[in-house]
């Protein structure tokens, strides 16, 4: 019995991202998608969703669910915000893909913050819910926090995408 426990926490050391992955619902009163988070980032809830920083705070992600005709006054939060944060983005047109059957949008402006090179991306999805609501995702991060947290950045989207295609519609 003891042989058999140190081989499951053996098998289990292997796989580190299981052990300390957490969970945060998009919102609390709607079940419309969840992401999973490393253990030791820092996700709080806000107004209309949620927010997550990485440790070293080099990512910086908010996830949110609008209804469809708000997108615009949260673009314009977003916009307020990053002008006071000092960074400066080029217009960029959403690249719309399929994913699941459900329409997302990905924008990628060229950013620069306080004059050097950063990283901005909006993902806009349709997670086709009865309440009509949309999720924004924006992303902001360093040219070193990108890449640092590439793996772990696929394993939140990932975990959106999956969570989306079991609660949408």
């Amino acid at each position: 019995m003891i042989r058999k426990l140190l081989l499951i926490a053996a098998a289990l050391l292997c796989f580190p991202a299981i052990a300390v992955a957490k969970s945060a619902k998009l919102t609390p009163s709607e079940t419309v998608a969840s992401l999973d988070f490393p253990d030791s980032w820092k996700v709080s809830n806000i107004k209309r969703g949620l927010q997550a920083k990485s440790p070293d705070e080099e990512i910086y992600v908010w996830a949110e669910l609008v209804p469809s005709d708000e997108v615009d006054t949260v673009q314009k939060e977003h916009d307020d915000y990053f002008e006071k944060q000092k960074v400066t983005m080029a217009k960029a047109d959403p690249v719309p893909k399929d994913v699941d059957g459900r329409r997302w949008a990905f924008i990628e402006p060229q950013s620069t913050w306080k004059g050097k090179p950063t990283v901005v991306r909006y993902i806009i999805i349709d997670p086709k819910v009865a309440s009509g609501k949309i999720v924004v995702f924006t992303y902001w991060a360093s040219p070193e926090g990108d890449k640092n947290y590439d793996k772990e950045m696929d394993g939140v989207i990932n975990s959106l995408r999956a969570s989306i295609a079991k609660n949408g519609a």
